[in-house]
């Protein structure tokens, strides 16, 4: 029944001819295939005096189905019906239908089943039923019917071609479009410098570009992600974000709701997952709800990925920002606080006839837990001290503020030396939590007497270098603030006779540490100045601080150093 060739010995006449010419201007200016296929069927009728014709298009999968889908006149029962033509063609190369589809075609007298080819494309099939008159196409006819079959297969052809140009710069607009709209949201990222107006700027994102108003972002913080934003009814469950992360780029179909590890997901009306990365790493992630009538696609998918990309990149140069200012601020703070202790320090070390003192401290950090001091006491007498606070830092220098505080308060009452260790002991314990000591030293040189009498508050003892050796100062009590004053602090005494020299430190002395992991230690700080008689206070600590400088090459400084050195000269 199938007929697709022009046949021979045909004629048209001129006012066909500009019918056809008519209808082709029509048809090839159609973008529309319904309204190609619609005149096509019309135009056929109305010349043959028809009183049914249909459409079957070809469907896009199988090139043996076709699909009734336009249906005029009294052809009814042709609607949704299918044909299928038969796998082999004719001798002569022409294709024809499978009986079954013929059966159907005479149940609804269709008399001719004419190809809708252009080159090797089908397009479909037109069924014409026969003419009111019961006659036959004639050859002239069917020559017309070929005629105007091929100028709709042309203009289907140029509809299809115009559609697939309009369809392929409708999706080079987008692209564009939406290059334009990340190159635009990287500069505004990029300005933006707190964290929760990037975040602010992705979900108007999200909204104006793609219509999509719920969303969530979970950011990587260790080894666990942590909601920043959430705007689906319920929060994720957390531990399902690691799985999505591992998954890459992902859309949710219908098959979610079935799948094990994204079922609450969908019920959520999550429909897709973005990991958010910087430099191949996963900072974060970004899930999606549906977007507002509209499915979503890969191309989506891909925009999204991009976008995510310049979310957490600007989210990480705010992090790497805000993390700058404060520790700027920090050290600002800290080297108020440096500025603060160093004034708490004595600026100018009293002057004795006959004696020298020199001092000198290196903190580890900025502000340190060690100090000195030298308190004239009046009629030459001089209170020296040195403390070491437990810890390092802010907090140890904070609580050395407070020593020096009470040290000097007290100092003007002129106590004897036990009970102002008592005092001081007594006031530092009930400041301070029980973790928090301070190891201490006082003397008071006596120049009349030559006496030097001390309490040593669990400090490293210093030592007393003269022409018969060397003496350790050991004699005192406990370490300050542990506990209330209970047993009264022992007051040692030593003679400063010319040439003898006391030299107070600190633990940062001897224990400093070598790249050898070796402690500077007690012996060598005694070598280092036993027999020297003649060198002065100050050449004392100058060669200490060298010495420790050179065992120390190398390796960090590992706690506060402090020195106080006295001498009685010859």
């Amino acid at each position: 029944m199938m007929e697709s060739a022009l046949p021979q010995d045909a004629t048209v006449t001129s006012l066909d001819i500009n019918a056809l010419l008519e209808l082709s201007r029509l048809l090839i200016e159609s973008d529309s295939p319904d309204f190609i296929l619609n005149n096509l069927l019309l135009t056929l009728m109305g010349k043959f005096g028809l009183g049914r014709a249909a459409v079957a298009v070809a469907d896009a999968n199988d090139p043996h189905l076709f699909h009734t889908t336009i249906v005029k006149g009294s052809g009814g029962g042709l609607a949704g019906s299918q044909l299928r033509r038969a796998a082999t063609p004719k001798s002569n190369g022409e294709f024809e239908l499978e009986p079954a589809t013929d059966a159907i075609l005479d149940r609804n007298n269709i008399g001719y089943a004419l190809p809708l080819q252009f080159g090797e494309r089908t397009f479909g099939v037109v069924l014409l039923g026969k003419p009111f008159t019961n006659r036959e196409l004639s050859q002239n006819d069917l020559t017309y019917a070929a005629l105007v079959r091929t100028i709709a297969a042309i203009a289907l052809e140029g509809c299809s071609a115009r559609g697939s140009l309009h369809h392929a710069n409708r999706k080079l607009e987008r692209r564009v479009h939406r290059l334009r709209s990340l190159f635009e949201a990287s500069q505004e990222f990029n300005a933006l410098l707190d964290h929760d107006g990037i975040l602010r700027l992705l979900g108007y994102t999200l909204m104006g570009e793609m219509t999509i108003s719920k969303y969530a972002v979970a950011l990587k913080i260790g080894e666990e992600y942590r909601f920043a934003v959430n705007r689906f009814p319920q929060a994720p469950l957390a531990e399902c974000l690691p799985f999505l992360a591992e998954r890459g780029p992902m859309m949710f179909g219908p098959e979610a709701a079935t799948d094990p590890h994204l079922a609450e997901l969908h019920r959520l009306g999550i429909r897709a997952s973005v990991p958010m990365e910087m430099q191949g790493e996963t900072r974060g992630l970004l899930l999606i709800g549906q977007r507002l009538n509209q499915m979503m696609d890969d191309e989506d998918l891909e925009y999204l990925g991009a976008l995510t990309s310049l979310a957490i990149g600007g989210l990480e140069t705010a992090r790497l920002l805000q993390e700058m200012i404060e520790k700027n601020r920090l050290e600002e703070d800290l080297r108020i606080a440096a500025e603060i202790q160093k004034g708490l320090l004595p600026l100018v070390l009293p002057t004795l006839p006959g004696y020298q003192i020199a001092a000198r401290t290196i903190p580890t950090q900025q502000v340190g837990g060690d100090c000195y001091d030298a308190i004239e006491l009046g009629e030459g007498r001089v209170l020296l001290s040195v403390a070491d606070v437990s810890g390092k830092g802010t907090p140890a220098s904070l609580l050395m503020a407070n020593f020096q505080a009470a040290l000097r308060a007290l100092a003007g009452l002129n106590l004897p030396l036990s009970e102002l260790a008592a005092r001081v002991n007594d006031i530092i314990n009930g400041n301070t939590s029980a973790d928090k000591f301070i190891t201490a030293f006082f003397g008071i040189l006596d120049p009349s007497e030559g006496t030097f009498r001390y309490v040593n508050a669990g400090h490293n003892p210093p030592y007393h270098f003269h022409k018969n050796g060397t003496d350790a100062l050991d004699v005192g009590g406990l370490i300050l603030g542990v506990m209330p004053t209970l047993i009264p602090y022992q007051v040692g005494e030593i003679s400063m006779a010319p040439g003898d020299m006391v030299v107070l430190y600190t633990d940062g002395v001897t224990e400093a540490m070598s790249k050898q992991r070796e402690e500077y230690g007690d012996d060598r700080l005694q070598a280092l100045f036993a027999g020297n008689y003649s060198i002065t206070a100050e050449q004392a600590v100058d060669r200490a601080c060298y010495d420790i400088a050179i065992h120390t090459q190398g390796a960090a400084q590992s706690d506060d150093i402090t020195l106080l050195v006295v001498n009685r000269q010859v």
